[in-house]
């Protein structure tokens, strides 16, 4: 089959992550695979071999040289996310930038949907998969006419999340941007909360777990580390506010009254960097927190922590919540929409954090509960096995997607 992947851009979160793992897992089940991007200034990830990528632009979609793909964060790109400054008055614009977007998207709307049109009567593609629920929003009308009934909108966070964004600007009503698509979801949650709209009633709507090649996630945590960092609990996620990675901080300074040797190692990069670093200050937990900052291959250092922590408000299906699992690593999580019930309900309600209580209460559970998982220091293999981990596995996933139009 051919399918083809529509995002926004293909930077150094989780969501462009999953895209590369499942594009690079389809290749190699004899599948043809191409991603259209609408940024090609911010590609951290490698291409996996044999995935032509595109930048869709308005008067062609152009395929994107490999020498504008791959690598870590530029040491520009990281000077410019840190500035805070720059930052916040970014986010205080973004209501306005968001309409900015949509007003240019008129003035070339008609361009941009030839380039679309030219390039899809060059390649037949069986399936299409748009993962663009908050930038371009008005394409998808025009998508779903385009492509028919091989077109689909990927959702990989929690539909209420979404739509109660404050950037969350349209023209048109939800029912008209998604209400004509095939609507898949990366967790049963997310399926869950679409059926709560009533406007997306005559939306057919599929649950496909994000697929995880477990043999190849156990290779690369086998790669050298070259800084020894001790004993420490680590947390992968964005900087950003929905992740709430000061729960953690807060959490820490409890536990580490503890564990008073144990560091807290923190993967990612976000505009809210400095704030936090602010917070740790303010902790007295300098010497103990580590902002380790994008890390293309987070394997080997998830698989020598003692125990790994989410702390969102929102998720989709958190996928390091589940690659931490299958290298043996225990996982405390907040009961967030939508993902981690799922996942960790072999595990039950010890390793899920209400978030119907007052923040304080928040910050106190996180740092009970991760003191009694590293208190009771498991053996990896029954982390392994307890965790169910099968319904991620590459054939069951790849089979749901092979079964779509056939």
């Amino acid at each position: 089959m051919n399918y083809l992947f529509i995002n926004n851009a293909l930077s150094g979160t989780g969501g462009s992550r999953v895209i590369l793992n499942l594009a690079a897992i389809l290749i190699d089940f004899g599948h043809k695979v191409s991603i259209v991007i609408d940024r090609d200034d911010n590609i951290d990830y490698e291409i996996p071999v044999g995935v032509d990528v595109y930048l869709w632009g308005v008067d062609e979609v152009s395929p994107i040289s490999a020498d504008r793909v791959g690598g870590e964060y530029s040491n520009e790109r990281r000077k410019y996310r840190q500035v805070s400054l720059i930052k916040n008055i970014k986010q205080a614009l973004r209501p306005f930038k968001a309409k900015f977007v949509f007003i240019k998207e008129i003035l070339f709307n008609s361009r941009y949907e030839a380039s679309m049109t030219s390039f899809y009567s060059k390649n037949k593609f069986d399936v299409v998969v748009n993962s663009n629920v908050y930038i371009g929003l008005d394409r998808h009308i025009f998508l779903s006419r385009l492509f028919s009934e091989k077109y689909y909108v990927n959702f990989h966070n929690s539909p209420k999340e979404i739509f109660s964004r404050r950037d969350f600007f349209v023209r048109s009503s939800i029912g008209e941007l998604f209400g004509r698509s095939k609507l898949l979801g990366v967790s049963q949650g997310i399926i869950d909360e679409l059926n709560q709209y009533r406007e997306l009633d005559g939306a057919q709507k599929t649950a496909i777990y994000n697929v995880f090649d477990f043999s190849l996630i156990k290779g690369r945590s086998e790669e050298k580390v070259t800084e020894f960092l001790g004993d420490y609990i680590i947390s992968v996620s964005s900087l950003t506010q929905r992740k709430r990675v000061e729960r953690l901080i807060y959490s820490f300074e409890i536990i580490s009254k503890s564990h008073p040797n144990l560091k807290l190692l923190i993967l990612g990069d976000g505009e809210l960097k400095s704030s936090l670093q602010n917070i740790v200050e303010e902790c007295s937990l300098k010497d103990k927190v580590v902002f380790y900052g994008f890390c293309s291959n987070p394997y080997p250092l998830i698989a020598s922590a003692r125990l790994l922590m989410l702390a969102s408000d929102s998720e989709g299906l958190p996928t390091v919540i589940i690659e931490a699992l299958s290298l043996g690593i225990p996982v405390i999580s907040t009961n967030c929409p939508t993902g981690p019930e799922e996942i960790l309900a072999p595990w039950g309600n010890d390793y899920l954090i209400s978030l119907h209580q007052p923040e304080s209460a928040i910050v106190s559970e996180l740092a009970e509960k991760a003191n009694r998982v590293l208190e009771s220091d498991y053996d990896r293999e029954y982390v392994i096995k307890n965790s169910q981990l099968e319904r991620f596995e590459r054939d069951r996933v790849i089979a749901k997607w092979e079964s779509l139009n056939v």
